[in-house]
């Protein structure tokens, strides 16, 4: 669980933004914030209204090379219109200040409405931006580096990896299901190698372009929110992560889901950089592989500090995200086959996703 942090530690973090003048209030985070996550805080200040992130969650990868690689990514969906939160620099000239000994970034609010899944035009909307961010990120030179490795980056690759674990309570739960992980771990990696995954086409990706951190205008996406785990990756992992997460597709899809996703991919495909077929056809591994390195990564975090990593609950880290990764060997072809046919890729025959 992320710790929690103080007003006092807040207002004394905020204190090394003297242009931010007279603060006149800060409101700590609702209580499902508190819960594995960073932690964000709200302050109300003579210069606005700003929000500071304290990065409880992976601290040790946050960095200012890591928030110039998200600065730089952000910068592309301000070209076209669509404000982000970028960081401001502290009064040393940083974008990270300490709060209560975690790194923090403060950032000025976003204006706009929430995003809502089931209307549709805001879907295209969503598709649209996504696709022109891909586009325009795709042919820029980085700043900065990405703490993320690429998909596959975290999975296991032997079981002496293990030895590394600290003495932790969940060690014993971890060990027991060893041969799991590993066997999984060696299977996605040759699928990833099958299908030419690393060939697909490549570029920055959000990889949480999700309804919670988009913002609208009408039915317009005018804000994106939370660049934390922005990287360079195959393109097809943002439309996966977005097409799951905005219940388009996948076990937790909405019943309008072939509408949501017909309409996201035509906003995507207009920006100018139509998806391929075999990215269609990978989007089931993709998602898969980043829900099965849900469970691998804070394993590889221990392993790689050998310090705790915060797991809010071991039980949801196996049980919730194993059966998602279930979900999609089970049903990842069908899903590919469908997606085609709402992509206009294929002569369409029935759209249940």
């Amino acid at each position: 669980m992320a710790a929690k942090v103080g007003i006092e530690d807040v207002r004394a973090c905020l204190g090394h933004y003297p242009a931010l003048g007279e603060i006149a209030s800060v409101a700590p985070p609702r209580q499902s914030e508190w819960h594995g996550h960073n932690t964000v805080f709200r302050a109300v200040c003579e210069a606005g209204v700003f929000y500071l992130k304290v990065l409880t969650t992976h601290p040790q990868l946050s960095t200012e090379e890591h928030y110039e690689f998200q600065d730089w990514a952000m910068a592309h969906f301000r070209a076209i219109g669509v404000q982000t939160p970028v960081a401001l620099r502290n009064v040393q000239g940083n974008r990270l200040t300490l709060c209560a000994g975690y790194p923090a970034v403060l950032s000025v609010e976003v204006a706009g409405d929430e995003f809502h899944e089931e209307v549709l035009a805001e879907q295209e909307s969503a598709g649209r931006t996504l696709g022109e961010f891909h586009r325009r990120a795709a042919t820029s030179t980085p700043r900065g580096r990405s703490a993320f490795r690429p998909l596959g980056g975290y999975l296991l690759q032997d079981r002496s990896q293990l030895d590394g674990l600290p003495d932790i309570p969940e060690r014993v739960a971890i060990l027991e299901a060893a041969d799991m992980l590993l066997g999984r771990s060696h299977r996605i990696a040759q699928e990833l190698g099958a299908c030419g995954f690393d060939t697909l086409p490549h570029t920055v990706v959000h990889t949480d372009f999700v309804g919670s951190h988009l913002r609208v205008c009408g039915d317009r996406v005018c804000g994106v929110l939370d660049f934390e785990y922005a990287c360079f990756e195959a393109r097809i992992l943002d439309l996966g992560r977005s097409l799951t997460q905005l219940f388009c597709v996948g076990r937790e899809a909405e019943e309008d889901g072939p509408a949501r996703t017909r309409a996201f991919l035509r906003g995507y495909n207009s920006a100018g950089w139509p998806l391929e077929e075999r990215e269609l056809a990978a989007f089931p591994l993709a998602v898969k592989t980043y829900d099965f390195e849900v469970v691998t990564f804070p394993i590889h975090q221990m392993i790689e500090t050998g310090r705790p990593y915060p797991i809010p609950d071991l039980d949801r880290l196996f049980g919730y995200w194993m059966m998602r990764v279930n979900w999609w060997e089970q049903h990842g072809a069908e899903v590919a086959e469908q997606l085609m046919r709402l992509a206009g890729r294929r002569e369409c025959s029935h759209e249940a996703v």
